[in-house]
């Protein structure tokens, strides 16, 4: 890794800054954040507006007061790590190689991305073939996870490892699919095991059908599917010219991401970096850390609220909690990973609609009062 985890979730807050503009504070009672936008980014902190702690939200019924709030907090972002499973087959060759290896390259250059997970496998490449088949090969990433930063290469050093992985490498050979995927999701249950507060998200780019190990597709979607439902795991399906479009609808869908994402062939370059800019995005805008309190002492998740400022200047919302996604229906809500041990607050797909978008905006999360129930 080419920083320290720490060093990462800085470079991660300066990139969250852009997206939605949060609010940093660890107060006490009676203080408070700046309101929106980027002064109150700015300020790190130092801001204190009197904050109102009554004003009634979208949750219903007044948020809390001084007698019950703990203490407020920046709403942080869970770090984010991406397994990019990179198709280089023999039908890669020619400009959709040249094209989805330059906006690989430009996505990983970005400063966008600092404090960004990355980590880089190809298939077919050394056992993650049709000839071996192995998951454990595939599991294993040519470029192992590291933190990009602001800093360009060769400064930032996993930023130049992922360049050099494409250094004399050349497309060949079949598309064992079903094998990239299981490699896939191994790795990303070993980091999740690893690091229990972290989003890891797959991003399998390819051209093809599969053509090698099991051909099957129900199993890309089956094996999608349980590391969704199982461990939270999330799949993007990419596909460049000659992908089958509604295969990785379904595998999409299995993996929490709805549908699957065409790249055309004139513009591959440009639409390819859009879509991992946007996977990006998408991913950070909705996932949020449980704070720790500001006394010390064990957070009551029974005691957890989330307040949103539109950009546009407009009254504060409290979001409203869902037990769980399956209740989130149209609601502006949010709910935790875990019922029984949450690590995570997510928004649901309607308050991830509204919240991600809106540039400006700013998350708080307030600790101490009984949580407003959607």
């Amino acid at each position: 890794m080419s920083r320290s985890l720490s060093s990462a979730r800085t470079g991660r807050a300066r990139r969250i800054s852009r997206i939605a503009s949060l609010v940093t504070c660890a107060v006490a009672l009676a203080s408070a954040c700046a309101a929106t936008g980027d002064d109150a980014a700015s300020a790190n902190g130092s801001t204190s507006t009197g904050f109102d702690f009554t004003t009634s939200g979208a949750g219903g019924g007044d948020l809390v007061d001084s007698a019950c709030a703990k203490s407020t907090d920046e709403a942080r972002n869970v770090p984010l790590d991406l397994y990019i499973m990179f198709d280089r087959s023999g039908s890669m060759a020619g400009p959709k190689w040249s094209q989805s290896t330059a906006a690989l390259q430009g996505f990983f250059e970005s400063p966008a991305n600092a404090g960004l997970g990355v980590a880089l496998r190809f298939f077919p490449d050394s056992g993650c073939d049709g000839s071996k088949c192995s998951v454990s090969a595939c599991a294993t990433p040519k470029v192992p996870l590291g933190y990009l930063t602001e800093l360009s290469a060769p400064t930032d050093t996993h930023e130049q490892a992922l360049f050099d992985a494409f250094v004399g490498l050349d497309p060949f050979g079949g598309t064992p699919l079903s094998v990239a995927l299981e490699g896939a999701v191994a790795w990303a249950k070993d980091t999740l095991a690893q690091n229990p507060g972290h989003k890891a998200v797959i991003v399998l780019v390819t051209d093809g059908e599969p053509t090698d190990c099991n051909k099957n597709g129900s199993f890309l979607v089956s094996t999608a599917k349980a590391a969704f439902e199982s461990a939270g795991v999330v799949t993007f399906a990419l596909g460049l010219e000659g992908a089958s479009k509604s295969l990785l609808d379904q595998i999409a869908a299995a993996g929490g991401t709805e549908s699957g994402i065409i790249i055309g062939t004139d513009n591959a370059k440009e639409e390819l970096l859009a879509a991992l800019d946007s996977i990006r995005d998408k991913q950070l805008a909705c996932d949020y850390a449980i704070p720790e309190s500001a006394t010390g002492e064990a957070v009551d998740t029974s005691q957890v609220n989330v307040l949103y400022y539109p950009g546009n200047g407009a009254a504060k919302q409290t979001l409203g909690q869902v037990p769980s996604k399956a209740e989130c229906g149209d609601k502006v809500a949010w709910y935790y990973d875990d019922p029984i041990a949450p690590k995570k607050i997510k928004f649901c797909p309607a308050a991830c609609a509204v919240v991600q978008p809106d540039t400006k905006a700013a998350v708080q999360i307030v600790l101490g009062c009984n949580t407003i129930p959607a």
